[in-house]
């Protein structure tokens, strides 16, 4: 662009000069509304979805789910840990159920042995006196001394 001839009329001063403080302006006010009116329709939009979660809309509230959430994990963690005691407490009795079972099996194992014992010295006690009956007997038939 050149320079601006020396015999340009008054009122072409006065026109650039109202365009350039009156409509430029107006014009970059209007471009700034219109983008703060799309980013507030988008706001609105976005606070009409958490309203209807925070708001009594529907049969409850956010809260009250929220607090009924807390509660049920809360039992769920108590639950939790009483299973965890009372496994504890059944591996114990398991634990002593076996230690018991092992002194038992010993215990008839003992028996076991000792009926054994007595029943060979029984069973010898028997033959010994089967024994003599015999020999009784042969005395009483004649048959030996």
């Amino acid at each position: 662009m050149g320079p601006i001839p020396e015999d340009t009329p008054w009122w072409a001063w006065v026109l650039v000069a109202i365009l350039v403080l009156f409509v430029y302006p107006m014009y970059k006010v209007d471009r700034a509304t219109r983008n703060q009116e799309v980013k507030q329709k988008e706001t609105a939009a976005r606070l009409s979805r958490v309203d209807y979660q925070v708001s009594n809309e529907h049969n409850t509230n956010l809260r009250d789910d929220v607090d009924r959430s807390i509660v049920a994990s809360e039992k769920a963690v108590e639950l939790a840990r009483a299973i965890e005691r009372h496994q504890r407490e059944t591996r114990k009795d398991i634990g002593g159920m076996r230690e018991d079972h092992r002194l038992l099996a010993r215990r008839v194992d003992s028996v076991i042995e000792l009926d054994r014992q007595k029943f060979e010295s029984l069973l010898k006690y028997v033959q010994a006196l089967d024994q003599r009956v015999q020999g009784v007997e042969k005395k009483e038939r004649g048959e030996g001394p």
